[in-house]
């Protein structure tokens, strides 16, 4: 699913160049690199104001309403069978935990948006 999606996605544009997160070549590293070079620029031109902003994205996905997130896929052409399967995957998720060895017991996780 993942090749046939990045695949669907590259070749039809549905990113910009500066997106970075899981793509073929590009990194945290490669978003760095370019941040690190853009700021030497400035500093060297000394004139121009510099401003930077940082997220902190980690608990992004907790509160994701995945109605519209599936609405989006929808509209970037993501339909039908694909949609379906990323609304499963999204909608009903269990969890286990599991201490020395012995399940403690499937929990099934509730999710925004539904």
């Amino acid at each position: 699913m993942y090749n046939r999606l990045i695949a669907f996605i590259e070749g039809n544009g549905v990113l910009t160049e500066a997106h970075h997160g899981f793509r073929t070549k590009k990194s945290t590293e490669t978003a760095l690199q370019i941040f690190i070079k853009s700021t030497q620029d400035v500093i060297e031109k000394k004139n121009e104001p510099n401003c930077n902003f940082f997220l902190d994205l980690t608990k992004a996905y907790d509160v994701l309403n995945y109605k519209v997130l599936l609405s989006k896929l929808n509209s970037y052409g993501i339909r039908g069978v694909a949609n379906l399967w990323f609304e499963s995957h999204l909608s009903y998720q269990k969890q286990c935990v599991e201490i020395n060895s012995v399940k403690q017991g499937i929990y099934i996780l509730t999710t925004k948006g539904n």
